[in-house]
């Protein structure tokens, strides 16, 4: 009951964007902004548009910081730095499979996708990669054919992520 009070939801969705705010110039903080992505597309359900504009803001920092990561790794190749900027690509793929799917959030799902799988060439140990992946791949099974659907309807999504490898 307490969820359909449309004052406790918005509150929350003000605090959530205040995070998000505090947080969103800290890549070091990926795994703080990935839950508060989780608990926006959570109370989005709720009628809270904010909140899934707040995930959408997250994933789009996420996949800032991976971009940035590129001039370090070429000055100095790194399987740790690829491992990270693999990483921040999966859990931009998260924030935005986790809530409901607007032709932007697909292309955005679609890229960050392609780069995480095609970037990681390291030792496939890494637990927290392999989790992700888990993750992306149960949230994907559930929305699959929206993303679908919306992909065919823009002929170059699919070859403007592929491009970017």
């Amino acid at each position: 009951q307490d969820l359909k009070d449309p004052h406790l939801c918005s509150d929350i969705s003000s605090i959530l964007r205040s995070l998000y705010d505090e947080l969103k110039d800290c890549p070091t903080q990926y795994k703080t902004l990935a839950l508060v992505a989780k608990l926006c597309n959570f109370f989005s359900k709720f009628n809270q548009p904010a909140c899934r504009d707040t995930a959408r803001h997250i994933a789009k920092s996420m996949m800032q910081w991976a971009v940035e990561l590129e001039a370090e790794i070429s000055s100095s190749p790194s399987g740790a730095i690829r491992a990270k900027q693999v990483k921040l690509y999966q859990h931009a793929s998260l924030a935005l499979v986790e809530g409901d799917l607007v032709e932007d959030d697909v292309a955005w799902l679609i890229q960050s996708n392609v780069k995480s799988r095609n970037l990681f060439i390291a030792d496939e140990d890494c637990a927290e990669i392999a989790t992700n992946w888990s993750c992306i791949e149960y949230g994907m099974s559930a929305c699959l054919s929206e993303v679908l659907q919306i992909a065919e309807r823009s002929g170059q999504m699919l070859t403007g992520a592929f491009q970017l490898v």
